[in-house]
């Protein structure tokens, strides 16, 4: 019962920290400048959401 909601805030908070992470780095310039769009970089994050979700 503890995983049910440890789970989603631990994802939740490691997305928010990575993309806070890239853009204190500037890597999200970059990747634009790249031509990467922030939309490609989406389905990993939907991945790792799935996978979250999946397992609890």
């Amino acid at each position: 019962y503890f995983f049910v909601f440890t789970i989603p805030m631990a994802t939740l908070l490691a997305v928010l920290l990575a993309f806070a992470r890239l853009a204190h780095d500037n890597e999200i310039t970059a990747m634009k400048t790249a031509g990467i769009s922030f939309y490609q970089t989406l389905p990993s994050v939907a991945l790792v959401t799935g996978l979250a979700w999946l397992i609890t």
